[in-house]
Formats: structure tokens, sequence, C-alpha cells
């Protein structure tokens, strides 16, 4: 059985529309999924935005900063190099990337 060319047209444009429709699916789902995780970790992480604000305005280390921001420090050998490790980093970056996320357009609200 064959096709004529508004057949296929007709068939290519339904599939080509099909495919957006999945594509955002997915991206709602991607933003519900991140939501659910962010939600998690802030419960989990006892309201981690709360310790990062309280030292948004600090100019200056303190030992109490530290002891909440701070997982692990890290020095190599000649003490020319530092490594922070932020007890809170994985927490944020799945903030960040759900932010992406709903800044691309997939919103939550399905």
């Amino acid at each position: 059985m064959e096709i004529d060319e508004q057949e296929y047209i007709a068939f290519i444009r339904e599939n080509v529309k099909e495919e957006e429709n999945i594509k955002e699916q997915i991206k709602k789902e991607k933003a519900k999924l991140m939501e659910a995780r962010l939600s998690y970790k802030n419960v989990a992480e006892n309201n981690w935005v709360d310790t990062l604000m309280k030292y948004k305005n600090q100019r200056k280390i303190t030992k109490e900063m530290l002891n909440d921001l701070i997982e692990k420090i890290y020095i190599n050998n000649d003490g020319r190099k530092i490594k922070l490790v932020f007890k809170y980093e994985d927490t944020f970056k799945l903030a960040m990337d759900y932010l992406k996320i709903v800044k691309e357009g997939g919103n939550t609200n399905a």
C-alpha cells in the first residue's frame, strides 16, 4: 500500500506535533521530579535556605559560619590550593536545576 504526498506530509506533521508534546511533557515531569527531590532535601537538611540567608551579608568568615556551611576543607601539600565542600552543595545544585527547568517552560502546574 502506497501513500500519496499529502498523506505523507500529514503523517510527518502529526509525528512532529506528537514529538513536541512528548518533549513538553518530559520537561514538566522533570520539573515535578526536581521539585519533589528539592522538597525532600529541604526537609531532610533542616531548612538550608534559612542557614544560607543567615550569612548573606557577612563580610568575614566566623567559626559559626564555617560549622554551619562547610562540610570539608581540603588543603594541598604546599598549602597553595584550598578546596571547600559546602554542606548544602547538592541541594543548592538541585534548586538551580529546578529553576532552570521552570525557566525553560517546564512549569510544575500541569
